[in-house]
């Protein structure tokens, strides 16, 4: 097998084209590299510190064999419904792929984070999730993934709003949030949307990444948090990782629920149909 001289392992794609090289004809990419190749955004092989590159997962099916140098294999049966043939590659299907990283997926959080993607992407249903499968037995995969479904959301944008929620929600007891909200004021005139809404003390939670370093960028948010003030909405940005830390947050949060408290709320939030 040759590849072009130019190419390099810090290419996601081409890590997954390489494993799948060494398949049978009855295997297939399998958990988070057959979701990339199938659409789903923001799946970058990386582990959740956004350094180490994620073995790629490889379906053997009935192939012998084992996995290669980069990758990890299950030999679960693959079932008729389980592949398909994408741009040229086999992977399986969306919801076998969920399933199959279930199995390595140590962190139920990161688990929640693919599961939310992929159902933004359109690519599994709730439905699907929480039907029996058909023929067979459900595994402890399957069962992992279903203790996460009640945690997932099909209107999570990113990875870090995700994270973002599951911190609100697990460690600091916040049930009530509304996710990607459209703010309104009193003349039902549009002011912004906004990742995370406590509509119960009038705060909104935005994770701003790295597109937020611009001084454009800064200058918007600032008029944009201006714009919610005014409305009765007070703004806790979440700047990388490290605003994720519950006690952290949970301290800037309170905060900004007391200062919330001698506004007079004037908004309206409307939550749009996927």
């Amino acid at each position: 097998m040759y590849v072009p001289a130019a190419a390099t392992d810090e290419d996601v794609d081409q890590r997954i084209v390489e494993a799948a090289a060494r398949l049978t004809a009855d295997g297939a990419v399998t958990g988070w590299a057959a979701l990339r190749w199938c659409g789903v955004p923001y799946v970058d092989g990386l582990d959740s510190d956004g350094r180490a590159p994620l073995p790629v997962p490889l379906a053997l099916g009935r192939g012998r064999g084992r996995a290669p140098a980069g990758a990890m294999a299950t030999r679960a049966a693959l079932g008729v419904d389980d592949v398909a043939v994408v741009d040229g590659l086999r992977v399986t299907a969306p919801l076998r792929a969920l399933v199959d990283q279930a199995r390595w997926c140590d962190d139920p959080r990161e688990l929640v984070v693919l599961l939310d993607q992929t159902r933004g992407a359109g690519l599994v249903t709730r439905v699907e999730l929480a039907r029996d499968p058909v023929g067979r037995r459900a595994s402890p995969a399957q069962g992992r993934l279903r203790s996460v479904l009640a945690l997932s959301s099909a209107r999570s944008r990113s990875p870090q709003e995700t994270r973002l929620r599951l911190v609100c929600r697990l460690d600091l007891g916040i049930e009530r949030l509304l996710e990607n909200a459209t703010i309104l004021d009193p003349a039902g005139r549009f002011v912004a949307e906004v990742d995370l809404l406590d509509p119960d003390h009038g705060v909104a939670l935005e994770y701003d990444g790295s597109v937020h370093r611009s001084a454009a960028r800064h200058a918007s948010d600032v008029a944009r948090s201006e714009s919610l003030l005014d409305v009765g909405l007070e703004v806790v940005s979440v700047v990388g990782r490290a605003g994720l830390d519950p006690v952290v947050l949970g301290r800037r949060l309170a905060s900004a629920r007391r200062r919330a408290q001698r506004l007079v709320p004037r908004f309206r939030a409307v939550i749009r149909p996927l």
